[in-house]
């Protein structure tokens, strides 16, 4: 039982300290306009919406049905995370720790998970089936919002892992 203790422990250590490692890299007005844009079109799966769009549009009329599971794989993972994981795990949001720089308004919800990470990744995944030369961009722009996440003070590494 102390064994479990101490990993959870370092765990929870660790990832106070990469928090903070990603937290204070330099904030200056672009990163910081940058970073809360990423974060905004992500937000509600809106990017990922506007991204399968230009897939069917460039497409013509070749698969109109890829909304369905996109749109499915969005509202999915939105509501798993927020009205099932969220409030049972009742993690705190990090921008309340002392020394944490928040940027942007703070979310009202709890961390535990990222709403926006599994959103992202759930659509990504979604698009890379449908177009596999998107691969690798639509999986590093899911990254770039989870790290836009840990950036503005919002979630923990953890969270968006």
């Amino acid at each position: 039982m102390t064994y479990i203790v101490f990993v959870l422990i370092f765990i929870m250590n660790l990832d106070a300290s990469l928090f903070f490692a990603i937290n204070h890299l330099p904030h200056v007005w672009w990163s910081d306009s940058f970073m809360l844009m990423v974060s905004g079109f992500a937000a509600g799966g809106i990017l990922w919406m506007c991204i399968g769009a230009i897939i069917v549009w460039r497409e013509e009329t070749r698969d109109h049905w890829f909304f369905i599971p996109l749109l499915s794989s969005i509202a999915s993972s939105w509501i798993l995370v927020d009205y099932v994981l969220k409030p049972l795990i009742g993690r705190a949001r990090p921008a309340l720790l002392e020394g944490a720089i928040l940027v942007g308004h703070l979310p009202g919800q709890y961390s535990f998970p990222s709403g926006h990470a599994a959103t992202a990744f759930a659509a990504a995944e979604i698009i890379a089936s449908k177009d596999k030369r998107l691969r690798i961009p639509i999986f590093l722009l899911a990254i770039l919002v989870c790290f836009s996440r840990v950036y503005l003070g919002h979630h923990y590494p953890t969270d968006v892992i």
